[in-house]
């Protein structure tokens, strides 16, 4: 068990061999970040490959780039005080099965485990490890975001609705079980190894 203690934002490194704890990095199970701390650091458990959980204090309100890249979550909860996730913070989360996000966060929501922004036009992260082999994704999205369903392969189909106009890098990539997706007209934009 990793405990972050102290009070203030915890430092952001500029990668996953930067943090003090990396060379114990595949020995760390779960991580406790403790109230005091306002925020997660950029790559702060990045490829700690065992760890599987990870409790955040209240006091968290943001979390940065690649903060849990590559780590084996299987459920995160998110705040109400959260009101920032960096970029690829839940990437390459193969095993997460769950995400939760607080009804009051005024930034971001969650539903059937799918991390959203708060209005739902931006499918942040779907949980790698659900066992459905469809999703439809909700009207309301008009962009699917980064790494959105990275390494999903239990999925068979997905539902594109009209109105999602642009397809993050990566979103799709290593889903190997995908073969039923219908990409609608109004997309105008697929990143770099979306499928």
């Amino acid at each position: 068990v990793l405990t972050i203690s102290g009070t203030g934002d915890m430092p952001d490194f500029v990668s996953a061999d930067n943090q003090p704890w990396y060379s114990f990095n595949t020995k760390i199970c779960s991580a406790i970040i403790a109230e005091g701390v306002t925020s997660v650091g950029d790559y702060a458990f990045s490829d700690c490959a065992n760890m599987s959980n990870v409790i955040i204090a209240d006091s968290v309100t943001s979390i940065g780039d690649y903060a849990f890249y590559m780590c084996e979550l299987t459920d995160i909860s998110i705040s109400q005080y959260v009101t920032s996730i960096g970029k690829y913070a839940l990437s390459f989360c193969t095993s997460l099965k769950e995400i939760t996000v607080d009804t009051n966060n005024p930034c971001y929501s969650s539903e059937n485990n799918v991390l959203f922004n708060k209005d739902r036009s931006v499918l942040i992260r779907y949980a790698a490890n659900k066992t459905d082999s469809s999703y439809t994704i909700p009207e309301e999205v008009t962009s699917i975001g980064e790494y959105a369903f990275f390494g999903c392969s239990n999925l068979i189909k997905i539902d594109i609705p009209d109105g999602v106009a642009s397809i993050g890098e990566y979103a799709f990539s290593y889903c190997t079980y995908l073969s039923d997706i219908i990409i609608p007209d109004s997309v105008i934009s697929i990143g770099d190894s979306a499928f």
